[in-house]
C-alpha cells in the first residue's frame, strides 16, 4: 500500500514575507508533512486593479530571489516544495525555482493556455475541482490526456474553510476515481481545532486516498 503523502498547505499565510515563509517551512517540516505548497501570487493574474482585495494580492508578491530562498529552505528541512500558480508569470517563478509540484487551482481550471504550459513541466500536476461539474471534469480529463500522462492527481474539497462537515461528501471519492481513471486526493479544510482535524482524512485514507493537502495557517 502506498505510503500518505501529506502537503502542508501554507496558501498566502506568508503574506508577503520571505521570513515568516521560512519559518512556516520548518513548522511544516518538524510536523512531519511531506511538502508544503504556497500560493505564487502575482496580483495581476489573480485580479483587476479596482478588486478590493488587489492591493492585498499586491502586498503578497515576492521576487524570484525570495522565492528561490524558500527552495532552499525547503530543500535544506527535507521536505517538497509545491506551488499555485495563476498566471504565465507566476509559472515562470515555479520553473525557475524547480519546484516539486505544481497546483492548479480551481478558479484557473478552464485556463487552458495555463494548464497545457502547467503540464508541459512534466512536473507533478494537482488540479483542484472544487466547484467543477462531472461533466466538465470529464471533458478535461480528456482534452488534456490525463490518464496517459501520470502524473496527474485530481483534488476534491469543499473550497471554504473551514468546511462544515457535512459539506464534505466524501463519498464522491470513488465516483470522482471511476469517472476520471486518476488518483483523487484530499483537500482537508476541517476546522483546526474542532473535533473531527484528523478524523475526516482517516476516513477518506480508508477510502483509498494516498494524498491530502491540510491547512497549516
Amino acid at each position: 500500500m502506498t505510503a500518505p503523502y501529506i502537503i502542508a498547505e501554507a496558501a498566502q499565510g506568508f503574506e508577503g514575507n520571505p521570513a515568516l515563509a521560512s519559518l512556516l517551512v520548518r513548522g511544516a517540516s518538524a510536523a512531519g508533512a511531506d511538502a508544503i505548497k504556497f500560493q505564487i501570487v502575482v496580483a495581476d493574474e489573480i485580479a483587476v486593479p479596482d478588486h478590493s482585495y488587489y492591493d492585498l494580492y499586491c502586498r503578497h508578491e515576492m521576487p524570484l530571489e525570495a522565492w528561490a530562498k524558500i527552495r532552499a529552505d525547503a530543500k535544506a528541512a527535507g521536505i517538497d516544495l509545491v506551488t499555485d500558480v495563476y498566471g504565465p508569470k507566476g509559472l515562470e517563478i515555479a520553473r525557475a525555482i524547480n519546484v516539486d509540484g505544481i497546483k492548479l487551482h480551481s478558479l484557473t481550471f478552464f485556463e487552458d493556455v495555463l494548464t497545457r504550459s502547467v503540464l508541459d513541466t512534466e512536473k507533478p500536476v494537482y488540479v483542484s475541482i472544487g466547484g467543477v461539474t462531472n461533466e466538465e471534469i470529464d471533458t478535461y480529463v480528456r482534452q488534456f490526456q490525463l490518464v496517459e500522462r501520470g502524473n496527474v492527481t485530481i483534488l476534491f474539497g469543499y473550497q471554504a474553510e473551514p468546511t462544515p462537515i457535512d459539506r464534505n461528501n466524501l463519498a464522491r471519492m470513488a465516483a470522482l476515481r471511476s469517472l476520471t481513471g486518476l488518483e483523487i486526493g484530499f483537500q482537508d479544510h476541517t476546522e483546526g481545532t474542532g473535533p473531527d482535524t484528523v478524523t475526516l482524512s482517516a476516513v477518506a485514507l480508508g477510502l483509498g486516498v494516498r494524498l491530502f493537502e491540510k491547512h497549516i495557517t
